[in-house]
């Protein structure tokens, strides 16, 4: 006499679900929103944070120990990285989209981020959105800090 499961009501030996034709592709519907030159033009700002990082002192923030966890960036820490990176590409890159991507890099919130920041990092990053963006005139801000 065969046991029956008393939810599905069927017996033990009986599958309940058959796998059939599973696809694990992306459905057409889905898109990447960001354009591709966009996407390339992070991507090299990513690469070369990655690889400035590797070659600093900052190369501990990278280093993952045997329990699978890395070192978190303190207050101090966040401002010193930025400022290093900051000296090496900010002639190549802009300091908004070195920016974000640092951020993305240490998986840091950018509102902490910024605020880590010393003043002349953070007022050079509100020039360089207000030539962008004339928000400082819209706001009728005259000065930063």
């Amino acid at each position: 006499m065969a046991k029956n499961d008393k939810i599905f009501n069927n017996n033990f030996d009986t599958p309940e679900f058959e796998l059939g034709n599973i696809s694990f592709d992306l459905d057409p519907s889905v898109k990447n929103n960001q354009d591709e030159e966009d996407r390339i033009h992070f991507d090299m700002i990513a690469r070369k944070i990655h690889e400035l990082i590797g070659l600093s002192r900052f190369k501990v923030f990278n280093e993952v120990d045997e329990l699978g966890k890395c070192n978190k960036l303190r207050k101090n820490d966040i401002n010193e990285v930025y400022g290093y990176i900051i000296d090496e590409i900010a002639a190549k890159f802009s300091r908004i989209d070195i920016f974000s991507e640092m951020c993305v890099y240490f998986d840091i919130k950018p509102v902490k981020f910024y605020s880590s920041l010393s003043n002349v990092y953070k007022e050079d990053l509100i020039q360089e959105l207000d030539l962008r963006t004339g928000i400082l005139e819209k706001k009728n801000i005259k000065k930063l800090f």
